[in-house]
């Protein structure tokens, strides 16, 4: 009868632990998914300013709540984008918090699709329990990590165990009691009524109730076995509902956050696009094209290697608006950006410097090479008769270029579009429709 009490109590000790547990994490998570979506939108928009905010308010609200001890905002590459500690009203980071072991949770945390959770012990023998959670579902632009404080938890646990042993040890040693006083009473019914049981539910079927009309010490021994299995069935049965009721909150939250994933993901592209391609023409603009031309300059000064940069103008392009309106000026800028593109390599970027003028950066080519591609551009261009949609023939286009070319002409963006702006204009002085190289005056 011991190992029966035993047994009930180390199973009702273990759904115990397993509740709590699952309750503590349950809250953790919520506590992570709240501030999930406002993170991953701070990540989105590159708004670190909001980042920090986030963190410091899920820091002090987690550390009041729910023992929140670190939070920290992962990028895909595991890099901290933003962290926070847990501080008491003076402002002192709470204790625990020494050596949280952060790099090596935090690389199965970006590998895990669905989050990750497990109880660790720091360097002063605290527990921990460390959470992950992707910042957004779908495009993941992040993943949320936080530290929660166990102590407490594993001490109301430990508590709790102890008094149900004290509880099982009384009840036992009542039944034994009860069993010397009463055995000139038959006991073998009884017992092995309350051994299958027993059995039956320590297989699994909480629905086992054992029939027996008695009302001494065994009948009440039935009756408590009875009451107790009813109680696991009861709880049994409110924690599956409370399973499927969360799981199709977390289905319902998904399905939005994926809706709220698809709509950021189109805000981006449309975002990037705008910001880094002209609309007239579909090519870089001049803030992108400028950029472009910045990291090929600290890559050849990195590598040593030589690249050119080349103006482009469209000779008389006022006399088309002039003459013919600023639609054919607008179709004279688009296939005049076609006819180049063609002459370009991969590797080569042509943006929209202003107007009709236009810039290419040409990577690993010397000024030989630049006026070479210069003058395929200004054949290319000069081919054949401009056409309009209709029909229209607009006549012959021409452009005029300069180059100049690093590092013999400048070591310095502003420099070496100067000195191609300077080929440019003698290009233009020397009657137009030339590609003209930079050279250096004499002194």
């Amino acid at each position: 009868m011991v190992l029966v009490m035993t047994t009930l109590g180390f199973l009702i000790f273990d759904q115990f632990v397993s509740g709590a547990f699952e309750e503590k994490r349950e809250r953790s998570t919520a506590l992570l998914e709240s501030f999930a979506v406002s993170s991953s939108i701070a990540v989105a928009t590159q708004n670190l300013e909001s980042l920090d905010s986030n963190m410091i308010r899920m820091a002090q609200a987690g550390g009041r709540l729910h023992g929140l001890v670190h939070v920290a905002m992962l990028d895909h590459r595991g890099r901290v984008l933003a962290q926070a500690y847990a501080r008491d009203e003076d402002g002192i980071i709470m204790a625990p918090t020494k050596e949280v072991p952060q790099a090596s949770f935090y690389e199965e945390a970006i590998q895990s699709p669905d989050g990750l959770w497990k109880r660790i012990v720091i360097s002063d023998d605290s527990p921990l329990l460390a959470m992950s959670i992707p910042a957004v579902s779908g495009l993941r632009w992040g993943t949320l990590v936080g530290y929660f404080e166990l102590t407490s938890h594993e001490q109301r646990i430990q508590t709790v165990g102890w008094s149900l042993i004290w509880i099982t040890f009384a009840i036992a040693l009542s039944m034994t009691v009860g069993l010397l006083f009463g055995l000139w009473r038959i006991v073998v019914r009884p017992v092995r009524a309350l051994a299958k049981g027993a059995s039956a539910v320590r297989s699994g079927d909480l629905s086992t109730r054992i029939q027996m009309d008695r009302s001494d010490e065994l009948g009440d021994l039935v009756s408590s076995f009875n009451d107790m299995t009813g109680e696991l069935e009861e709880y049994t049965s409110r924690l599956q509902e409370k399973v499927e009721e969360r799981t199709q909150e977390l289905n319902a939250k998904n399905g939005e956050l994926e809706q709220v994933n698809r709509r950021l993901e189109e805000v981006v592209q449309e975002l990037d696009k705008l910001a880094r391609t002209d609309r007239l023409t579909g090519i870089s603009n001049r803030g992108h094209i400028m950029e472009l031309l910045n990291r090929e300059l600290r890559r050849c000064q990195r590598t040593g290697v030589n690249f050119s940069v080349m103006l482009i103008d469209i000779d008389h392009f006022k006399n088309f608006n002039d003459t013919h309106g600023h639609l054919i000026g607008d179709y004279v800028l688009t296939e005049t950006v076609g006819r180049m593109k063609g002459c370009l390599r991969n590797t080569d970027a042509l943006g929209r410097y202003g107007g009709e003028e236009f810039i290419a950066i040409l990577p690993d080519t010397n000024k030989t090479g630049g006026l070479a591609v210069g003058e395929n551009v200004r054949n290319r261009v000069s081919a054949s008769n401009y056409e309009d949609g209709d029909g229209c023939d607009v006549g012959v286009v021409t452009v005029s270029g300069g180059v100049s070319s690093f590092p013999e002409d400048g070591d310095t963006v502003a420099e070496l579009i100067r000195k191609a702006d300077e080929a440019l204009y003698a290009a233009k002085s020397s009657g137009r429709n030339k590609i003209v190289q930079f050279e250096a005056k004499p002194e």
